[in-house]
C-alpha cells in the first residue's frame, strides 16, 4: 500500500502478487514502485496510477528490491543467493502508454520482461540490499553476519563490514554534524543487529558510535539534524515461543508418522496371523480327512478281527480299543516499544508505547520532526520526535487547570446541597 507520510492516509494499493510481500522501494521521483514477494517474482508498478509495468520472475523467494542511483536500474535479491540487476530504461513511462503501444501493435502482445544484466552470487540468502550515493550496493544476509559492499560494474564483493552478528536492518542518513554523525556532515550508515544500534561513516566504514541495549534490536534509524536515534525492540521471548511451537509441531508430526508406521506394522502382523490361522485350518482339514480314512479302515478291519488270531491280537493291543484309564494324557501348548535516544550522550529520551507486536522497521521523515514505526501487529504508527519538549510543560499546565475547575464544580455542588437541606 502507498500512504501519505505526514498523515498516514491511504493513497492506493499495488495489486498483483500472490504471496507475502517482503520488500518494496520507490525511485527518487516516486514515479515507480518495485516490490519483491514470496510468489517467486518481483514487480514494477506505476506509482501514480498503480498499474503494473513489468513482472520479473525468479526461482525462489525475493526478499529485497532497490532502485539504482540513476533510477533506471533495479537490483533484486533473496533466497536464490543471487543479486540480479535489471535495466528499466526499456520499460514505458506509464501503464497507459504501454497499453496504447500494445493496442497499436498488430500482435497486441505485452513485451517480455527485461533480462538481468548481472547475476552476482552472494555468500548467503540476501535479506536487504541498498545503494549508497556512490553507486555501491550494500547487502545484509539472512544467516551470515556482516555487510557486503558490491561493485556491480564487476559483479564482485569489494569489501565486507564485520559486525559480529547478523544484521537485521540498515539504512543511510544524509547530512548532519556532531559526534554521532559522519565527518563533514556526510552520509551515516545505520546498522541494527544483535543487541546494538551502530553508526558508521558511510565512506570509510569506520565505527562512529554504538548504542547497546539489554534486548535484541530489529530496526534502527538516525536523524543527524536533531541528533536522534530510534531503535525497535526485538521480541526474543516471542521468537523463542514461535520456534518452540514449530519444534513441537514437527515433533508431533514425527510422532504421528511413527504411530502410523506402528499401525501399519500391526496390520501386517494381523495379516500374518490370519495367514497362520488359514494354514492351521488347512492342516486340520487335512488331518480330518486322514483320520476319516483310517477310521474307515479300522472299521472295515474290525469286522474280521476274530477271523484271524494275529489280527485279533493287533486290535486288542491297539490304543483305540483301550479303556479311558489306559489312554496316555496329551497336552499342547516451541518489549514492543520505540526507544528514542540522544545520539550525543546515549541517554534515552522517550519510550513510545503502542504497538502490540515486534517492531520490524523505523525511519525518520525528512527534517526529522516525526518518525514512523512498522510492527508485526499490522500497523504503522507516526511519532513526534520532540513531543516531550513541545508538549510536556503545556500538558502539565492544562492538567492543573482541569483539576482546579473540577474542584470548583465540586464545591458549588456541595453548597447547593447544603442550601437545599436548610
Amino acid at each position: 500500500m502507498l500512504r501519505n507520510g505526514l498523515t498516514g492516509d491511504w493513497i492506493g494499493t499495488f495489486v498483483g502478487h500472490k504471496g507475502a510481500v517482503w520488500g518494496c522501494s520507490l525511485d527518487k521521483e516516486a514515479l515507480r514502485c518495485a516490490t519483491g514477494s514470496a510468489d517467486f517474482s518481483a514487480r514494477v508498478f506505476d506509482a501514480v496510477s498503480g498499474d503494473e509495468l513489468a513482472c520479473l520472475p525468479h526461482s525462489h523467494i525475493v526478499r529485497t528490491v532497490a532502485f539504482g542511483p540513476d533510477g533506471t536500474s533495479l537490483v533484486t535479491g533473496g533466497y536464490e543467493k543471487l543479486l540480479r540487476v535489471y535495466d528499466l530504461g526499456a520499460l514505458p513511462a506509464s501503464a497507459s502508454s504501454a497499453a496504447a503501444t500494445a493496442r497499436a501493435s498488430a500482435l497486441a502482445e505485452a513485451p517480455p520482461p527485461p533480462a538481468p544484466l548481472v547475476a552476482a552470487t552472494a555468500p548467503d540468502k540476501v535479506r536487504r540490499a541498498l545503494f549508497n550515493a556512490e553507486g555501491l550496493l550494500f547487502t545484509s544476509y539472512i544467516d551470515a553476519p556482516g555487510l557486503g559492499v558490491w561493485d556491480l560494474r564487476t559483479g564482485r564483493c569489494v569489501r565486507t563490514l564485520e559486525t559480529g552478528c547478523v544484521v537485521s536492518d540498515f539504512s543511510f542518513a544524509e547530512g548532519g554534524s556532531g559526534e554521532a554523525s559522519s565527518s563533514g556532515g556526510g552520509t551515516t550508515l545505520v546498522v541494527a543487529g544483535g543487541k546494538a544500534a551502530s553508526l558508521y561513516d558511510a565512506s570509510s566504514l569506520s565505527l562512529v558510535k554504538s548504542f547497546g541495549f539489554d534486548f535484541g534490536i530489529n530496526s534502527a534509524a538516525f536523524d543527524p539534524s536533531r541528533s536522534r536515534v530510534v531503535a525497535g525492540k526485538r521480541d526474543l521471548e516471542r521468537e523463542r515461543e514461535i520456534l518452540e511451537r514449530e519444534r513441537y509441531s514437527r515433533e508431533r508430526e514425527r510422532e504421528r508418522e511413527r504411530e502410523r508406521e506402528r499401525e501399519r506394522e500391526r496390520e501386517r502382523e494381523r495379516e500374518r496371523e490370519r495367514e497362520r490361522e488359514r494354514e492351521r485350518e488347512r492342516e486340520r482339514k487335512s488331518f480330518a480327512r486322514f483320520s476319516s480314512f483310517f477310521s474307515f479302515l479300522f472299521f472295515f478291519l474290525s469286522r474280521f478281527r476274530k477271523s484271524t488270531p494275529k489280527l485279533n491280537s493287533f486290535f486288542l493291543n491297539d490304543p483305540l480299543n483301550q479303556t479311558p484309564n489306559q489312554i496316555p494324557n496329551i497336552k499342547g501348548g516451541d518489549d514492543m516499544w520505540c526507544h528514542l535516544l540522544d545520539s550525543a550522550t546515549g541517554e534515552e529520551l522517550e519510550a513510545c508505547r503502542g504497538h502490540h507486536g515486534p517492531i520490524h522497521a523505523l525511519r525518520f521523515a525528512p527534517g526529522g520532526a516525526t518518525y514512523a514505526s512498522g510492527s508485526e501487529d499490522g500497523t504503522i504508527r507516526l511519532w513526534s520526535t520532540d513531543w516531550v519538549e513541545r508538549h510536556g510543560a503545556g500538558a502539565g499546565a492544562e492538567a492543573a487547570a482541569e483539576a482546579a475547575a473540577a474542584a470548583a464544580v465540586a464545591e458549588a455542588a456541595a453548597a447547593s446541597e447544603a442550601i437545599a437541606a436548610a
